[in-house]
């Protein structure tokens, strides 16, 4: 309990609040290009190219429209 009260005395949490604030995107983005890589590196273990863009087709063979294009554009 004694080290929780020094964590949250006021003249250390001025100090951890900007420390935390930069540090935690750091991590988060460091976390996401991470997944990528990995994702990445699976295809190319399962023989897939991660680079290649890949197109939806309906039962008659006609291309279907990706619908989350509109969602990028706002």
């Amino acid at each position: 309990m004694e080290a929780l009260e020094r964590l949250l005395n006021p003249a250390v949490v001025w100090v951890l609040i900007p420390i935390v604030a930069i540090v935690a995107p750091l991590i988060v983005n460091f976390q996401k290009n991470r997944w990528k890589h990995e994702e990445r590196m699976a295809k190319i273990a399962a023989g897939i190219d991660p680079d290649a863009e890949y197109i939806e087709f309906d039962e008659d063979g006609n291309r279907l429209e990706d619908q989350g294009d509109d969602d990028r554009q706002r």
